[in-house]
């Protein structure tokens, strides 16, 4: 039978007192076919578990395969995503104020649920979301502790939850981001819904932290690249002002222009003869 992308987001936060201790914000019900999903970072904390079929899931550009009843960490700022290319089912939990302690060696994020107990919690959660009775909250955070507690197990941690992460670390990761997306199209907006932040926070950032737009910031390591390219490399002009995010080769000249005195050719033959 054929499977339909489909997606159920349920709000919990509201189940949850807000005295600083981990919050579950969401789950999502999410069923996909062949589906590969944009690159995305959160300020919370995501748990995606995979209940049906196999899947793919990408974090920080490390790729795995993820199968039936296992399951990934995405801690806040990370870079991720998620897909398959047959049928699958997540289950993704997102929480705020929470930083999940990972081993030591930093690099095991994928783990087999020991037992089923984990699906069941998650499912437990859903059925009281839907079922709406007078114990709907308690059923919720008692099984949102419990999963904590099979998450601690699971992981060999005596501490798995963390101080969330401050706002510097934020703009650091915006900052990477651009730093390795700068050749295809960004704007503010796409970062504010990336990051899960305003517009006008993000400029805000920028501008206090560098002195420039965050604009300016993208068009500089933009420029970077370019003079990089321009010294080492053969290409032509237009070829470098396209793969370097410029688009148009006369913006390109423009700003480059402005921005050294000299024009993309000229930079190139001073660059050379200096060495």
């Amino acid at each position: 039978m054929e499977i339909k992308d489909s997606y159920i987001r349920y709000d919990t936060s509201r189940f949850f007192p807000h005295d600083g201790r981990a919050i579950l914000e969401y789950i999502v019900d999410t069923k996909l076919d062949h589906h590969q999903g944009s690159v995305f970072s959160h300020n919370g904390s995501e748990i995606t578990y995979c209940y049906s079929g196999e899947g793919a899931c990408t974090i920080e550009k490390e790729r795995k395969i993820i199968g039936r009843d296992s399951y990934f960490i995405v801690n806040p700022m990370e870079f991720h995503s998620n897909g398959t290319e047959s049928e699958c089912g997540y289950y993704i939990l997102g929480i705020s104020n929470a930083v999940f302690e990972l081993p030591k060696d930093r690099k095991s994020r994928y783990y087999s649920a020991k037992t089923p107990y984990m699906r069941h919690l998650i499912e437990m959660m859903i059925w009281a979301l839907q079922e709406k009775g007078h114990d709907q909250s308690i059923i919720i955070q008692k099984s949102f502790e419990l999963l904590l507690l099979t998450l601690k197990d699971d992981l060999n941690s005596n501490e798995i939850i963390k101080l969330e992460r401050k706002e510097g670390d934020t703009l650091d990761s915006i900052c990477r981001y651009i730093d390795s997306f700068f050749p295809h199209k960004i704007t503010i907006s796409m970062l504010a819904k990336t990051f899960s932040l305003s517009e006008s926070s993000i400029m805000h950032l920028f501008k206090e932290k560098y002195g420039i737009s965050v604009m300016e910031f993208l068009r500089e390591r933009r420029l970077k690249e370019a003079k990089f390219q321009l010294e080492k490399l053969d290409d032509s002009i237009q070829r470098i002002a396209f793969i370097t995010g410029f688009g148009t080769t006369p913006y390109f000249y423009k700003y480059f222009k402005k921005k050294t005195g000299m024009t993309p050719q000229e930079y190139r033959k001073h660059a050379r003869s200096d060495k």
